[in-house]
């Protein structure tokens, strides 16, 4: 009789651990779900941030090549 009930405690707690489990994996996905959520902001932050630099580039591109153009120019007029 005592060895039923070591058993029966045996079967109960893995009885038990299923539901935990399930409870688990739904849970684990959840935070898996907000992980990846926050990543893909950063990730969109990242995004934005080299857009702003990519315009800033091109101002100053556009900026020296005019004046690279103007210093052509100059010389041309120089030489008439």
């Amino acid at each position: 009789m005592p060895q039923d009930v070591g058993a029966h405690a045996a079967a109960q707690l893995i009885a038990l651990s299923v539901p935990f489990g399930q409870e688990f994996l739904v849970f684990g996905g959840a935070l898996a779900s907000l992980l990846f959520f926050l990543l893909y902001l950063c990730s969109l932050g990242l995004q934005f941030s080299l857009g702003v630099f990519q315009r800033l580039s091109a101002t100053v591109e556009e900026k020296v090549g005019a004046s690279d153009d103007q210093d052509e120019q100059d010389e041309e007029d120089a030489k008439t």
